[in-house]
């Protein structure tokens, strides 16, 4: 399964390759049934600060907003 089919929220140029090779892993991972290794890629990849979403249609990434207040005056 390549990222353009997969990960649909973000275009392919947008996540990074070491990212892109994390969701990959998973992806296989998932496939395969070993989910608490799956489990444990979604976690290195949200500390990279990118959200999974799994849904019907395919696996989903956004980019986590760290900072999501506006802390102006």
């Amino acid at each position: 399964v390549s990222s353009q089919d997969t990960f649909t929220m973000l275009k392919p140029a947008t996540i990074p390759p070491t990212v892109a090779k994390l969701l990959k892993e998973r992806e296989e991972m998932r496939g395969g049934g070993k989910f608490t290794e799956a489990d444990g890629l979604r976690k290195k990849i949200e500390g990279l600060g990118y959200k999974i979403e799994d849904a019907t249609g395919g696996t989903m990434v956004r980019k986590i907003d760290l900072f999501p207040y506006n802390f102006r005056r």
